[in-house]
């Protein structure tokens, strides 16, 4: 273990200013909410703009997606997958630029509203992971695949 995270654990500082914990956590935290920008910017976004309004990069991102992996959440997508897809572009997208900040701040304020982000994100990955191993529609080539694409987003 890195010498800091044994004196501080993640994201607990040792002040109500500044944070000081792990800087291996730190980071991980920095990349995971930094690679979820593009993709919820290119492809949850789509769910709730009009199509005129998407990209082509993005539909066409959309597409490849969808012909690869065949997920039918993204194929024809159920009215509570859309809800999930509406708070993602519209509550965490917006999240995931604070939380950048404040991670690279190394603010101490962000410990709170990371968990509560947490908590939602674990929360709408329970339907989304038993439809990818569950649902009839699912190929069953492609109930390993999504799930462990999906996966990640839970831990």
């Amino acid at each position: 273990r890195h010498r800091a995270c044994r004196k501080n654990p993640p994201l607990l500082p040792p002040s109500p200013q500044r944070m000081s914990g792990c800087p291996i956590a730190i980071t991980v935290f920095k990349f995971y909410f930094a690679s979820h920008i593009p993709a919820t910017a290119i492809l949850d976004a789509q769910f709730i703009l009009p199509k005129p309004l998407v990209p082509s990069f993005c539909q066409a991102a959309l597409k490849f997606y969808t012909d690869t992996f065949q997920d039918p959440l993204f194929l024809d997508a159920p009215l509570w997958f859309k809800s999930l897809m509406f708070c993602e572009t519209t509550i965490q997208l917006p999240f995931f630029f604070v939380a950048l900040h404040a991670l690279s701040k190394k603010k101490s304020w962000i410990k709170i509203p990371i968990i509560c982000y947490a908590v939602h994100a674990a929360t709408t990955l329970v339907p989304i992971l038993t439809n990818h191993l569950l649902a009839p529609e699912v190929p069953d080539d492609k109930r390993v695949p999504l799930f462990v694409l999906f996966l990640p987003y839970l831990l």
